[in-house]
């Protein structure tokens, strides 16, 4: 449940990218982002950066390569799936939530939607179960965070589809289109 810490960190996370494409080792990445003073100071920073780290590891060479080179939308489905891959909460949310509404036409989405999956998942889940309801609400608010950056919901909080070129639909493995609304994945395609 560390993807508390901030939204999809678009920007920063190309950087990041470049940067190992340079020094060829993560931990090497993640000091000299934290040394650089590219996020704030002291533990926030570190934590930022390791949670950041920690997503682009998720992701394959050729994904890294677009991540660098890729439009702003396959860098933003790219960053979705490393953090789907990275917290497995918000893989099931995707899953669970983003694409059973969007197949039903129930395309908005709201704090209580969040709200009731996470109360499902606390019942089977004593470590859920056991988180205050700050933290409840501000996982609530970060996620929605990284959805509208993500493109995976709208401003007004409504479902989109994804859509996805040739070169990214290549890289992703047919199990992981179920994070993606709209993506059919017999096909690949929305």
């Amino acid at each position: 449940m560390s993807f508390a810490v901030g939204g999809l960190f678009r920007n920063e996370s190309v950087e990041a990218a470049r940067l190992y494409q340079q020094l060829k080792y993560w931990d090497a990445v993640r000091e000299e982002l934290v040394g650089s003073g590219t996020f704030r100071t002291g533990s926030s920073a570190k934590r930022t950066v390791r949670e950041m780290v920690d997503r682009l590891r998720a992701l394959s060479g050729e994904e890294t390569d677009l991540l660098i080179e890729g439009t702003p939308q396959e860098q933003a489905v790219l960053l979705w799936l490393a953090v789907c891959r990275t917290y497995r909460f918000v893989a099931e949310f995707a899953t669970e939530m983003l694409r059973e509404r969007f197949l039903s036409f129930r395309v908005d989405l709201d704090y209580a939607a969040f709200d009731a999956f996470f109360e499902a998942k606390a019942e089977w889940n004593s470590e859920l179960a056991a988180i205050r309801p700050s933290t409840r609400a501000k996982l609530r608010q970060v996620l929605f965070r990284i959805m509208r950056e993500a493109d995976i919901i709208s401003p007004s909080d409504e479902i989109r589809r994804t859509l996805l070129t040739p070169r990214l639909q290549s890289l992703i493995a047919p199990a992981e289109l179920r994070w993606l609304p709209g993506v059919d994945e017999r096909a690949g395609v929305a």
